[in-house]
């Protein structure tokens, strides 16, 4: 119940942002960008997403799990992905949809539970350290020109520095060995309540998974800094995205306003708001004001987002619906996975990780 609040309380948020725009929106503007479209430049456009967002970002976890020795069939990972994207869609946070790969990995594929959990979290990491690194970019960029204001930038800097310090924290903390989760698990002193202490070996046994994968050689200067140039790759893409919605709606908009568009609205998404509703549109519209456009032409392009956005995740949505998992955390399915993963074969859960360069070499080659 106290969930269901809460998001209810976020997407009140979002959707008071979302009107508080649109009420001082110029509709004759939008209308007239939007008839622009055709049903051939929509295509385009949601193929650019699904080459660059998608299909790069699959491919990322498919290594991670090939490191893991799993070697997962691009399509079913791929249509696993859209279904994360679709959950995370409508929760307050980016991370709402990671559940339901976990369970697709152990129900559907036989993948233990602390190796399926253990590939998510480093890919969902993995993410947010280059997202927020291509956002950084964009401001570290932007400061060197007068477009935004000091006043804007200094709250914005101050945010995206949090976050890169918080960042390196974690991924130093991971290096050394040391088990954040678990720490923070037994801070909280939640080992105390029956229900939960039963989880901190399993806590542990995942995030070793992690620490193993970060401090492994072979790993950390082979596998790492190849899947997060991909991910940066992905993020770089959203370049042409904004470039080329520009051209199907009748203006131009430079390189170097397609990065700043590209990058700096996109904290939005950082905020407990379901899709950063409200705060995307408000940001894109600030953006483009600064740049010298209306927010007529903000909001078109953002209409367009959202479009893209609604499409993909109705495919993971409907997937996930059909195939078993509850949006509200059905016990019936959380029992289905716990006992999967418990009667699998022995085998499978004995997999050696990490143990040689030449092994890795070859779970890394069988990923890709």
């Amino acid at each position: 119940m106290k969930k269901k609040l809460i998001i209810a309380a976020c997407l009140l948020v979002g959707v008071s942002a979302f009107l508080a725009v649109l009420y001082t929106a110029d509709w004759r503007e939008i209308q007239s960008a939007l008839s622009q479209m055709t049903m051939l430049k929509l295509a385009a456009f949601l193929a650019v997403t699904f080459a660059g967002y998608f299909s790069l970002f699959t491919w990322r976890w498919k290594i991670l799990l090939g490191c893991h020795g799993h070697n997962i069939p691009f399509q079913k990972l791929l249509i696993y992905k859209l279904s994360g994207f679709g959950i995370s869609f409508i929760t307050p946070t980016q991370v709402g949809g990671e559940p339901v790969r976990i369970y697709f990995l152990n129900h559907n594929h036989g993948v233990p539970l602390k190796e399926a959990t253990a590939s998510v979290l480093l890919d969902k990491l993995i993410e947010i350290s280059s997202f927020v690194a291509f956002v950084a970019s964009g401001v570290i960029l932007v400061s060197f020109s007068d477009i935004v204001p000091g006043s804007a930038l200094v709250p914005i800097g101050a945010i995206m520095l949090g976050l890169v310090g918080l960042l390196l924290y974690v991924f130093k903390r991971i290096h050394k060995g040391e088990h954040i989760l678990t720490a923070i698990f037994n801070r909280l002193g939640l080992k105390r309540f029956k229900k939960l202490a039963k989880f901190e070996d399993k806590i542990m046994k995942t995030e070793q998974l992690l620490t193993d994968f970060v401090s492994h050689e072979g790993h950390r200067k082979n596998t790492l800094p190849f899947v997060i140039l991909i991910s940066i790759s992905a993020w770089c893409m959203t370049i042409i995205e904004y470039k080329m919605l520009a051209s199907f709606l009748g203006f131009s908009l430079s390189w170097f306003e397609s990065f700043l568009v590209a990058t700096i609205p996109l904290i939005a998404y950082l905020l407990p708001v379901p899709a950063g509703l409200g705060m995307l549109e408000g940001a894109q519209v600030a953006m483009f004001s600064m740049l010298g456009y209306s927010s007529g032409l903000a909001i078109a392009v953002v209409v367009l987002v959202r479009l893209k956005e609604i499409f993909f995740s109705c495919i993971g949505f409907v997937y996930t619906l059909s195939h078993g998992v509850s949006i509200l955390g059905s016990k019936k399915n959380l029992q289905q996975s716990s006992e999967s993963s418990r009667t699998k074969p022995r085998s499978l859960h004995k997999r050696s990780h990490f143990h040689t360069l030449k092994k890795t070499k070859k779970n890394v080659k069988a990923g890709v």
